[in-house]
């Protein structure tokens, strides 16, 4: 494979393959070496039978959701000719919480009223500390550093007295980010917020699914680039000279004016750089973590849980499941479809077990809260994040108190020739495929201000 080209992209997931369509719209070269078999990273569908007839079911293993403030996600769906489907089932929600069960709202549960003004503080001490943290960069509010010092669980235990209410808000975190509320700084937290522009926006973060299924984008927009992708071309080194980069995989070397990596922080530290990374980013990618998620559909003939009035949605902070949603097909087969999660330390609790094991204690949560009919699907998908090499989990990577504050800005400083591009490095939408795209159009944004690309392309 020894070549050469403009610029190198490492990983094609939807950061690289948007930094490579857009490079290459502008009439550079480009060279796109992804570890695996396939584009999309942690974008991921597969098929299988409807169970109730019909065309085959897709399921989205890995990310999903779009929401209405999602601009550029919600852009490029329509340039990619794709479909949102809104996401909205009527019924009631099944809660346990503090080994409570419960029927309630999408919000909460029934509560004490104790219960219910402690979440009222917590949304607005939230609400008050978020907006203090500067859009552009978060890291550089006052408080930021003492906020980035407290884990979220030891603030949840200060500001929340009632069991319930802890049990809740921590709920919440792991829920939105995949790992514990013991992992997360209080800062990491509040930043994500910023990121998403309010608490509003986070809660229809999820409010559309990808009719045609979220594979679809990495796939459509792969398609003119296909030429340019080396599979099974895991990057193990990253040269850089005041000439160019040369990048080295397992099958060759490509040089290339610069490099743009697009893996997560996890992945990044398994790559040698010469010369070294400065030590800001070299900190941040040697003390970087990926979120614990196992994600997992049960398919079944019928929504059966529609008839007692639910629907489908589970929030447990009590059992292995953490999260489900009814992602039932709406193509007239009458299937039923449940979407679910297993989280942080759950998550690496069931992977360490047998793939029959984690079936069961999945069937077993879901039994618990819909009946005997849920221990008996038609189908039970399971895709256990934890385990993919080449993610090392999901939803997103996370850092330990201390360390956003003091090198927050190196998530996306450019060190020399080499960018920085994914949706860790995005202080808009971090974690989510928005997040991916925004990186990639900043990225974008350098390379074309850059002298050498004036030189060859104005």
């Amino acid at each position: 494979m020894n070549a050469r080209c403009d610029y190198v992209v490492v990983g094609a997931g939807l950061a690289g393959l948007s930094v490579a369509t857009q490079v290459r719209s502008r009439g550079a070269s480009v060279a796109i070496l992804e570890a695996q078999d396939r584009v999309g990273g942690r974008i991921l569908s597969a098929s299988r039978p409807n169970p109730g007839g019909g065309a085959d079911l897709v399921l989205d293993l890995g990310a999903q959701w779009v929401g209405p403030d999602q601009t550029r996600m919600l852009g490029l769906m329509k340039d990619l000719d794709l479909n949102p489907l809104e996401e909205r089932t009527p019924g009631r929600v099944s809660w346990s919480v503090a080994g409570q069960t419960s029927l309630g709202g999408a919000l909460l549960p029934r509560v004490r009223t104790r219960t219910f003004v402690e979440m009222l503080a917590v949304t607005a001490a939230v609400w008050l500390r978020y907006h203090r943290l500067p859009a552009d960069a978060p890291w550089s509010a006052k408080p930021a550093r003492r906020w980035d010092a407290r884990t979220a669980q030891d603030w949840i235990h200060r500001l929340v007295r009632t069991p319930a209410g802890r049990a809740l808000t921590e709920l919440y975190i792991r829920g939105n980010t995949a790992m514990e509320p013991s992992e997360a700084s209080v800062y990491a937290v509040l930043a994500d917020i910023r990121g998403c522009g309010s608490l509003g926006n986070v809660g229809r973060a999820e409010n559309f699914r990808i009719a045609e299924g979220a594979f679809e984008i990495p796939r459509r927009l792969s398609e003119p680039l296909l030429d340019s992708i080396r599979f099974h071309s895991p990057v193990r080194a990253i040269r850089q000279d005041s000439e160019g980069v040369t990048v080295q995989t397992d099958t060759g070397e490509i040089g290339g004016r610069r490099a743009v990596v697009c893996v997560p922080d996890v992945l990044a530290n398994e790559i040698s750089f010469d010369p070294p990374l400065p030590q800001r980013k070299a900190t941040l990618i040697a003390k970087a973590s990926m979120g614990s998620c196992i994600k997992f559909y049960a398919l079944y003939d019928r929504p059966f849980w529609r008839s007692a009035g639910l629907n489908g949605e589970i929030l447990s902070n009590d059992h292995a499941v953490s999260l489900t949603y009814d992602n039932s097909p709406r193509d007239g087969s009458g299937t039923g479809a449940l979407v679910g999660f297993v989280l942080g330390d759950q998550a690496r609790r069931l992977t360490a077990l047998p793939g029959e094991d984690q079936d069961s204690e999945i069937l077993h949560c879901l039994e618990c809260f819909l009946g005997r009919p849920a221990r008996h699907p038609a189908a039970l998908v399971v895709q256990d994040w934890n385990r993919e090499e080449w993610s090392r989990g999901a939803f997103s990577v996370h850092y330990p108190p201390g360390v956003l504050t003091g090198a927050g800005a190196a998530l996306s400083e450019p060190c020399g020739r080499v960018h920085w591009a994914g949706t860790e490095t995005s202080i808009e939408w971090c974690g989510y495929m928005e997040g991916a795209v925004r990186s990639a159009d900043r990225v974008v944004r350098e390379i074309v201000a850059q002298t050498d690309w004036r030189q060859r392309h104005d």
